[in-house]
């Protein structure tokens, strides 16, 4: 609706309503009856007060519902369709003009929707209150997610949620294993068989995953059955988890699963895929723990309780979701995921001197989740490798602290090589099955080593994937 037409129905709307108040003090519009005592204006068609007709209001086409008050512009008429740059409405002297508005409008900064409107001096008020616009927040699967972990000291408040500062100040998140901490011996029964494990804490915190997000909004004036949706904004965000880093301090010995079923013993006709461990050659009476195959560290199956083979899955390092399996490990416990043994191992760093005879490596020292290989930090390997070598075994050159005493204490087993065609038992090492799958055929390990001549070897660690059907050790973490 043009300005000049507006302008003209209030101007004579006005001069009828003083004259009819100035005669009659009331007035009716849409009938001779008298207006009902109280009314200045009385809209009725009938004697009895009922119409069939309404009020028609101006009909105008909204460009914006407000003007900029706070930089000092007075003029509201550029809010209107249809007014030019010599057309001065002043702000104040049009409150409470009311009007239909039949303009659609429908983005984020200049949002307009039909119906009636009410000009308060600042605003275009709508008089009923627009639906409200609809957000949504979808992955963005073309960025990858970022794992990371924040380490918590418990010996200091910063970084603690209240809810944990009373444990915290109790001492029952300190590392290593003593008797206030809340790392008790790890009794596991399974049928007739049963083991006490050692376990000690090595780190605490809360571990990270940042993922990005597109956030999309539906700015449709009928957001239900007219969707419009714009990309609004990518954002990320960061879901921390609290992590308490309780791991077992001695190597898995149990020839059953959890549910108290036999695992079978390797030979060379094993079906590939089964689950099956090994005994040590060195080790008799199974007083250092068995060796496992990947399958059985997994618990790989589709019955209640087993993990489903993963296929050709990646599910190592920094852009991957911690896999989160039972697996053989003890009720309550979990076969630790790739990321877990690099949040393990940065935990030593950290504090090497709590878990062993090795000063503090540091945080300068700390490793990432996709370090592959020997990762050049010398001392890590001592600080994590038992100082007693098996019987008739080289020496470790290991520095851990007993598992009594908290360390982690990793006796120098050896493993098995199950996928050439002369089986071969490979000893003075230590590997270790992770729960994260590499590819459709391996499994992601970690390995220490007392190689006589390798200074470099024998004091780190070493991140890798091996086949799956070869035999390593087992530690597990508490859930």
């Amino acid at each position: 609706m043009k300005k000049n037409f507006t302008k003209h129905f209030w101007v004579y709307f006005v001069l009828f309503l003083i004259s009819s108040i100035v005669a009659n003090a009331q007035a009716t519009i849409g009938s001779h009856v008298t207006p009902n005592t109280g009314a200045l204006l009385d809209l009725k068609e009938n004697a009895d007060g009922s119409s069939n007709k309404g009020l028609g209001m101006p009909r105008i086409s909204l460009k914006s519902l407000t003007i900029d008050v706070a930089g000092g512009e007075t003029n509201m008429a550029p809010t209107l369709d249809g007014t030019t740059t010599a057309d001065i409405w002043d702000r104040n002297e049009h409150i409470g003009l009311l009007v239909y508005n039949v303009n659609t409008v429908e983005n984020q900064t200049n949002r307009i929707c039909p119906g009636m409107h009410v000009w308060d001096g600042e605003f275009w008020q709508p008089i009923a209150s627009y639906a409200a616009p609809i957000e949504v927040k979808e992955l963005d699967n073309t960025q990858p997610i970022v794992r990371g972990f924040q380490y918590l000291d418990p010996s200091v408040s910063d970084g603690w949620s209240l809810d944990k500062q009373a444990d915290r100040l109790a001492g029952k998140y300190n590392l290593g294993h003593n008797t206030t901490n809340n790392t008790p011996d790890l009794q596991d029964t399974r049928g007739t068989e049963s083991r006490t494990y050692t376990t000690s804490r090595f780190y605490v915190g809360y571990k990270t995953i940042t993922r990005s997000y597109i956030v999309k909004r539906n700015n449709s004036c009928d957001p239900v059955s007219n969707p419009a949706w714009t990309s609004v904004e990518n954002i990320t965000q960061t879901e921390k988890v609290f992590t308490d880093g309780i791991w077992m301090t001695q190597h898995l010995n149990t020839t059953k699963m959890p549910n108290g079923t036999d695992i079978l013993q390797f030979s060379e006709s094993m079906p590939v895929g089964t689950p099956h461990y090994q005994m040590l050659s060195s080790d008799p009476a199974n007083l250092y723990g068995l060796l496992y195959n990947w399958y059985a560290s997994i618990n790989v199956g589709s019955g209640a309780g087993q993990t489903p083979n993963p296929g050709d899955a990646n599910q190592a390092g920094s852009n991957q979701s911690d896999v989160n399996i039972q697996g053989i490990c003890p009720s309550g416990w979990h076969l630790p995921s790739d990321q877990e043994w690099t949040d393990l191992e940065n935990g030593i760093i950290r504090k090497t001197s709590v878990f062993s005879n090795v000063p503090d490596l540091g945080e300068a020292k700390m490793i990432g989740y996709d370090d592959m290989d020997w990762r050049g930090i010398d001392g890590l390997g001592r600080a994590m490798k038992s100082k007693t070598a098996l019987a008739g075994k080289v020496a470790t050159r290991g520095e851990s602290n007993t598992a009594l005493l908290g360390g982690f204490d990793a006796y120098l087993t050896g493993h098995y090589n199950a996928d050439i065609s002369n089986p071969t038992y490979k000893e003075n090492n230590a590997y270790f099955w992770s729960a994260s799958s590499f590819g459709a055929t391996d499994g992601m390990r970690r390995s220490l080593y007392t190689e006589i001549n390798s200074q470099a070897i024998h004091g780190g660690t070493h991140r890798g994937w091996s086949a799956r059907v070869d035999l390593f050790s087992v530690r597990c973490k508490k859930n």
